[in-house]
């Protein structure tokens, strides 16, 4: 053997016998471990299945013992006798008379389990909202129940309620069989329904507790009631107050809003609003924010509603002069307006006539305010009168025309003659005080102070006057000295007391005022 083959014999042996050493250790050493590591997730996997069966049968003892305590009883003909007799205290507490109950055979749950119900097929007529109590007040009783069947139809019978249904359903309750020891000890112990919990206790079922918003939507909606069409109404807002409201509108049928409407209305004014419905709401705010409403009407009632919102802001001022004219004397007169303007001008209106005896509508006017003369058919004029604007309607009252206006110059027989000598040069008012001073030839003056007695002809000045000095005689006569004139000019006054004195001076002033003292001509602008 040569140096090369016995190098490859060596080679060749080393690697066997490096094989054979490998799969010595695996099988001494490696080959156990991976083997216990296998063993041992195997037996982790079996005993996480064994806790689960453990628990699992602790759970289905925990919920078969709170079913059996949800159910009658275990006796078949109990259990029957008395679901029968709530579900027929049910129909006769919901008004139905002749209710159809027959029962049925039930059903056994599951086909491994003795597990049956006892069920009954119910029939029964009514209004909707009566049917769907009765069903609710099932779904209420204290044991467990179920409608495995229903149906609801509209009667649709000429002469019957437009909701009437007709609604025929299968209930059943479960019957629970006794569980022997030997098979699941920890059920042995289980119950049914106690008699006073039958009698009154809450809902087997937790939700029909809490799910009124549910039998809400039921009740508002019949969906097997035959659909009609909203009438459409309208309804007349009036706004009563000074200023504009705005109002919004909403139309209900059956209970739902139908539209709404939204819009203004001006001050004093009125806007109809038309819609689909039956019954309506109003309600809004005033200018400053203030709200009305909200207040409902109902067509089913009335048919033709008018709403009127009160007045909340305080009127405005009056811009306009409301007047007529009473004519109570036996001629025509004329009657003559001169107007005073908001910015303050004047202008005269055209010359009116007021029959004799009857009363005459003046026109409006929009004015700051007016002032009225009458003209007797003798020429004399009335004193005048200024009226401002009002909310209600004013009345210038014109007298009969007086047969004397002025006292005759005359001197009653009475009364001291007057003075010749003195003149009425001057009238002085300060402080509450009256003094009227007479002058006479060579420079001679004399003060004469008012309720100074026998100081003017026997009589005592009463006080002075733009126009003279009122004298009250002896004799009771009042006179008025004129300014500028002598005391033989005095004018007796048409006057009884001393509070008709500037009644009867304006009348003689009047009565004496000539043409050219009148200003313009009637009817100039």
């Amino acid at each position: 053997m040569n140096k090369r083959e016995r190098t490859l014999a060596i080679i060749v042996g080393g690697a066997i016998g490096l094989t054979v050493l490998y799969q010595a250790v695996n099988f001494i050493f490696i080959a156990p471990v991976r083997q216990a590591k296998t063993d041992l997730a195997d037996l982790e996997r079996d005993r996480n299945m064994l806790d689960g069966l453990i628990r699992s049968r602790r759970n289905l003892a925990q919920r078969w013992l709170d079913y059996s305590a949800k159910t009658i009883s275990f006796n078949r003909p109990e259990v029957t006798n008395r679901f029968a007799q709530d579900l027929k205290d049910l129909a006769e507490k919901h008004g139905f008379a002749n209710p159809t109950f027959t029962p049925t055979s039930g059903t056994k749950i599951g086909a491994k389990t003795e597990i049956s119900t006892a069920g009954y097929r119910i029939a029964v007529e009514g209004r909707y909202p009566k049917v769907l109590l009765f069903l609710r007040d099932i779904y209420k009783l204290p044991y467990l129940t179920a409608i495995t069947k229903i149906s609801i139809a509209p009667v649709l019978i000429r002469g019957r309620a437009p909701d009437e249904v007709k609604t025929e359903f299968t209930i059943e309750t479960p019957i629970l069989p006794q569980i022997d020891k030997k098979i699941f000890e920890e059920v042995v112990n289980a119950t049914t329904m106690p008699a006073d919990v039958l009698a009154s206790g809450p809902p087997a079922r937790e939700w029909v507790r809490h799910d009124g918003e549910a039998y809400g939507l039921l009740d508002r909606r019949n969906i097997f009631k035959p659909y009609t069409p909203p009438p459409q109404n309208v309804v007349m807002v009036i706004n009563d107050d000074w200023k504009t409201v705005g109002a919004r509108v909403h139309f209900y049928w059956e209970g739902e809003v139908q539209t709404t409407k939204v819009d203004t209305i001006p001050s004093k004014g009125q806007l109809s609003f038309t819609g689909p419905g039956d019954v309506i709401e109003i309600e809004g705010s005033y200018a400053d924010g203030k709200t009305f409403g909200p207040q409902k009407l109902d067509f089913s009632s009335k048919k033709d509603w008018t709403y009127t919102i009160p007045a909340h802001h305080p009127p405005p001022p009056p811009d306009f002069v409301l007047l007529a004219v009473d004519n109570k004397d036996k001629n025509p007169v004329d009657f003559d307006v001169m107007l005073t303007l908001k910015d303050g001008q004047s202008r005269t209106y055209p010359t009116m006539r007021a029959p004799p005896g009857k009363v005459t509508d003046v026109p409006e006017f929009e004015v700051k305010s007016l002032t009225i003369t009458a003209t007797y058919s003798s020429g004399k004029k009335t004193a005048p009168a200024t009226f401002q604007p009002t909310k209600e309607k004013q009345l210038f009252v014109v007298p009969p025309e007086p047969v004397e206006t002025v006292a005759q110059a005359a001197q009653p027989v009475s009364d001291p003659p007057a003075d010749p000598q003195y003149t009425v040069s001057g009238l002085v008012t300060y402080r509450g005080n009256h003094e009227m001073i007479a002058t006479a030839a060579g420079n001679k003056r004399v003060v004469i102070a008012a309720g100074q007695p026998a100081s003017v002809d026997g009589g005592v000045l009463l006080g002075v006057h733009p126009l003279g000095g009122v004298v009250k005689m002896p004799s009771g006569s009042f006179y008025l000295y004129p300014l500028g004139k002598k005391f033989t000019d005095r004018v007796r006054l048409e006057a009884r007391v001393e509070e008709e004195l500037p009644q009867a001076i304006d009348a003689w002033a009047y009565a004496t005022k000539t043409p050219s003292e009148d200003g313009e001509p009637v009817g100039s602008q």
